[in-house]
């Protein structure tokens, strides 16, 4: 058996492990008789120690599922930031700003009146670019589908992906498509979809 870059083999006498140091060996099971002791001694008041004694012992704590979602979630991100964005100071250069505080608080105004989101990559604002026209104005026609999924509280990750890509609520529709067309469709899908994500009273 392998197990994080070691074999496991088992014998009449026990196990031999390939590739550990004897050392590393010693301490592993070191750790393991503290883990298990403090685990029997306390029961279930102990997890928070157990949990420390187990991630200082490197054993991997991280539900498999947990780390199958956020790849697909950094998948997901990867493929919105493929697509046409602005940032602050490209959007400025398009409104014609002079300076870049001024594309900032237009941001935050437009923002604050649900008529643009933004989403951050570490210390970067990210505008999607589907939501603006050419001018670089906010599109009349996505007004009131981001006033209902902005006020129901969807962040701008979930918000962007939802515009984007099909939905069942508009029979595999694209809201982005659609919502010229269909603009009372649209945003009756995209009141449902917000209804789903209002925070709890």
């Amino acid at each position: 058996m392998e197990a994080a870059g070691y074999t496991i083999l088992p014998t009449r006498w026990g196990v031999e492990i390939e590739g550990l140091e004897p050392s590393d060996a010693t301490e592993a099971l070191r750790l393991l008789r503290a883990a298990r002791r403090l685990q029997s001694e306390r029961g279930s008041t102990t997890a928070a120690n157990l949990i420390e004694v187990m991630a200082e012992a490197d054993l991997d704590l991280t539900p498999p599922a947990a780390i199958e979602q956020a790849r697909k979630q950094a998948d997901r991100r990867r493929r919105l930031l493929a697509s046409p964005v602005y940032t602050n100071e490209t959007l400025g250069e398009l409104l014609g700003h002079s300076q870049p505080s001024t594309t900032r608080t237009w941001v935050s105004r437009k923002k604050a009146e649900r008529r643009l989101f933004t989403v951050k990559i570490g210390n970067q604002v990210i505008i999607p670019a589907f939501q603006l026209n050419a001018e670089g104005k906010p599109r009349a026609e996505l007004a009131p589908i981001l006033d209902a999924l902005l006020g129901a509280g969807v962040d701008g990750w979930t918000l962007w992906t939802w515009l984007v890509v099909g939905t069942p609520l508009l029979s595999g529709g694209v809201p982005v498509d659609l919502m010229s067309t269909e603009p009372t469709r649209v945003r009756r899908a995209a009141q449902r979809f917000a209804s789903r994500h209002r925070p709890a009273a």
